[in-house]
């Protein structure tokens, strides 16, 4: 980045010392390093899930909240390790034919639903007939896509189900026959979209399968308490496969949307854990990363910026571009503090298919000339907001954005905060011509995020598709990591970001999180997963 003007200079000091006053406003105490808090006399490990989960129904989840509590309680044919690797979960192994495009999973033996019944190959299939059945509106059917016939069933070019790419020779063995090659398939099945569902409980409870006391579940935790907008309570699950519920504590999800509240929690030992994101703000991310108990890893977690190409002014390519080249990333990390790093492409640095070298660098000259020119011709132009949900952090990215696009194409951005839940309801049906959304990977490979706008993504907000870009992702998902590979993604990264700029990458994160010392076995992996079944309470020194 060139060096700044003492005017521009100025601005920036200003905006600094701005969001210095807001740090220091909230500032506590420091975090207590000498471990003096009582231990626990209950088998109880608190967290804070900040908010209410808009669902729990896998075939509707598509937010981190949600899936956090679902991957507790429902689990599918594989899951991640610590280490972020794919491994077997309800599946015990799997096979792939030399041709790459028929699976054969067998299922461990003698697993079973939370109320004793024997889980079996056909449980899945009614999972996913559910998921492909279009009606029931699951934004990540698209998962399945790659199975035979799968997305046929779903736009209802054929209606029998039979013809979809399943079978079930027997109870315990599940064929999937893919259209095409999937490297990563297997991973793509530790969502939870792709769970096993009970038919006989959603016949007999509807839309309220989910609710404690209705929901029959496999993970190593049952729902025991929802009590909406205030706490979730899970209970060991004495069916689940690995024979550990003796060893497991209760968990006790809050819903403390506001992180000063929860740090306190955290400072008084009412909350077990304190992570970036649902306890630890951006600005007080610093000082909890000197803490002794502190840990950190890298996240496969990507901040953007996100325009709805049908929407004016950003139905045209160089207004977004122009836009984007007034984004000066370094900005994030110098003034929130909590772990950021800037970003140009659309696959962090963890990940095969990263370039540094693609993406928008900042140009706020060119950009002027290109806003001024757009101005001229179009005097009436209406400025839409920047939308985003009402998170603090998120606020003060939104803050940064201003800001910039005020400084360097002189137009006033207003700011529109919605709540979790209307926010992604807008999103979904209605998305703003200009909003701020985080994308966190599903599984660890490049398609995860740059899969994300493919036209069959129900996740693509943008209301862009392009049959070349379609393309170029299917073409990476049958190939092996090599430069062939990576050539493809830069194609479509090329594509995506620099000649239509459909979004505008900003930074990725590091996760940061401390346990109390009574607290063994919790930690993130790469993918920010928590990782609850290894959790355990020491005992009372």
């Amino acid at each position: 980045m060139p060096p700044l003007s003492p005017k521009p200079f100025l601005r920036w000091s200003l905006l600094a010392l701005a969001l210095l006053g807001v740090f220091l406003f909230f500032k506590k105490t420091e975090p207590s390093t000498s471990h003096v808090l009582p231990f626990p006399t209950d088998n109880v490990v608190t967290l804070n899930l900040g908010k209410e989960p808009p669902t729990l129904d896998p075939l509707r989840n598509t937010d981190s909240t949600s899936g956090r509590v679902i991957h507790e309680i429902m689990r599918g044919l594989t899951d991640f390790d610590k280490q972020a690797q794919i491994a077997p979960e309800l599946a015990q192994s799997w096979q792939v034919s030399a041709d790459g495009l028929t699976y054969t999973f067998t299922l461990r033996p003698q697993i079973k639903w939370s109320d004793g019944k024997p889980i079996t190959a056909k449980d899945f299939v009614y999972a996913w007939k559910r998921v492909l059945t279009q009606s029931n509106g699951s934004a990540y059917a698209f998962f399945l896509f790659s199975i035979h016939n799968a997305e046929a069933f779903y736009n209802g070019t054929i209606s029998d189900f039979s013809q979809v790419g399943i079978r079930t020779p027997n109870p315990q063995t599940i064929e999937i026959r893919l259209r095409r090659a999937n490297v990563f398939f297997p991973a793509m099945l530790a969502f939870p979209v792709a769970v096993p569902i009970r038919e006989d409980n959603v016949n007999a409870y509807g839309n309220q399968f989910t609710e404690a006391g209705h929901y029959i579940t496999n993970g190593p935790f049952l729902l025991s308490q929802w009590q909406h907008d205030s706490r979730i309570i899970l209970k060991p699950n004495s069916y689940y496969w690995d024979g550990e519920a003796s060893e497991r504590p209760d968990i006790q999800f809050e819903m403390i949307p506001d992180q000063n509240t929860a740090v306190t929690l955290f400072e008084q030992g009412v909350l077990d854990m304190a992570d970036s994101g649902t306890v630890i703000s951006n600005f007080e991310y610093a000082r909890y990363a000197k803490d002794p108990r502190a840990k950190e890893v890298g996240i496969s977690f990507i901040q953007y910026l996100g325009f709805n190409v049908k929407k004016a002014p950003f139905n045209e390519p160089r207004i977004r571009k122009a836009f984007c080249e007034c984004v000066q990333r370094d900005y994030f990390p110098s003034l929130l503090k909590s772990g950021e790093t800037p970003l140009n492409s659309f696959v962090t640095p963890n990940l095969f298919g990263y370039n540094a070298k693609l993406g928008h660098a900042t140009h706020t000259e060119d950009a002027q000339q290109i806003w001024q020119a757009y101005l001229k011709a179009h005097p009436d132009t209406k400025i839409p907001a920047l939308t985003f949900t009402n998170d603090y952090g998120v606020r003060k990215i939104g803050e940064i954005l201003q800001f910039q696009w005020k400084d360097g194409l002189g137009v006033n951005i207003p700011l529109r905060t919605l709540d979790w839940k209307v926010y992604l309801s807008r999103l979904e049906y209605d998305a703003p011509a200009l909003f701020l959304l985080t994308w966190f990977v599903d599984y660890p490979d490049a398609d995860s995020f740059l899969g994300l706008f493919h036209s069959s993504n129900g996740n693509n907000h943008t209301g862009w598709t392009s049959a070349r870009y379609d393309a170029l992702i299917e073409k990476a998902a049958m190939l092996p990591n090599s430069p062939q590979r990576q050539a493809v993604y830069d194609e479509a990264q090329r594509l995506l970001l620099m000649q239509d700029t459909v979004i505008c990458p900003l930074f990725t994160r590091r996760k940061l999180w401390l346990n109390q010392p009574w607290i063994e076995g919790l930690s993130f992996n790469s993918m920010n997963d928590l990782v609850i079944e290894d959790v355990r309470l020491k005992r009372k020194p």
